[in-house]
């Protein structure tokens, strides 16, 4: 590859790096002002009132930056009884329960689904010791 070859090829990537950021500007300057909402489960779950207020943000956000101040508030779609347990005894078994203990110490406004924990579904049924201690947490 002689010099001139290299510098075409050298214009071109720089070119190409160039719109990828200028479109990268252009997506953050369309979201500036906008509160992020942290979602602990399934995005689609959120209700659409919250969707047209703020950014939705999944688990994997919080993992790439690991700064809980980046949102405004938190909301649970989805819980496992671990995750559930976890974060009520204090305890940072998993991401999940984590940040959900370092979203509750930071004050941020977190909220669930009724949705959210499993073990609704067997309200009524079997062991209510289980179930209402499930419930306390």
């Amino acid at each position: 590859m002689n010099m001139s070859d290299k510098e075409k090829l050298i214009q071109a990537v720089v070119s190409e790096v160039l719109k990828v950021m200028e479109g990268h500007r252009e997506s953050e300057s369309a979201t500036e002002g906008i509160d992020k909402m942290l979602v602990i489960g399934d995005v689609h779950k959120v209700p659409a009132d919250l969707k047209d207020r703020y950014i939705l943000c999944g688990i994997e956000d919080y993992e790439k930056y690991h700064n809980i101040h980046r949102y405004q508030k938190v909301i649970i779609t989805e819980l496992s009884m671990t995750s559930l347990a976890d974060t009520a005894l204090g305890r940072a078994g998993d991401c999940v329960s984590s940040v959900l203990i370092e979203a509750l110490l930071a004050g941020l406004d977190v909220s669930m689904l009724k949705c959210a924990i499993s073990h609704r579904k067997y309200a009524g049924q079997g062991s209510t010791k289980l179930y209402a201690l499930l419930e306390g947490y």
